[in-house]
């Protein structure tokens, strides 16, 4: 699947940006996280748990906007620190 450029909507089908890159788990071929760029020069991390990509090709994140562009600010690598991890799992509420 193709997930780069792929709109991203909130749980109310708000627009919030774009997808950039996706981030994959050690232990599978699954993405964990995306990171959407919500502004000019802003990219967010969030989890893809309870995503889905509906029937028009959009992203829906299961999330309100606010809490997704308040989101930890990705890495200019991209890459996903225990720091970073443990900032998004906490913005997020993970367990």
């Amino acid at each position: 699947m193709q997930w780069t450029n792929r709109p991203v909507v909130d749980s109310h089908h708000a627009r919030v940006g774009k997808v950039t890159d996706v981030l994959y788990a050690n232990e599978g071929d699954e993405p964990r996280f995306a990171t959407v760029k919500t502004g000019l020069l802003v990219e967010r991390i969030t989890p893809l748990k309870g995503a889905y990509v509906a029937g028009d090709g959009v992203l829906v994140l299961p999330y309100d906007e606010q809490t997704i562009k308040h989101a930890p600010k990705a890495p200019r690598n991209h890459v996903l620190t225990p720091a970073v991890a443990h900032e998004v799992a906490a913005h997020f509420a993970l367990t």
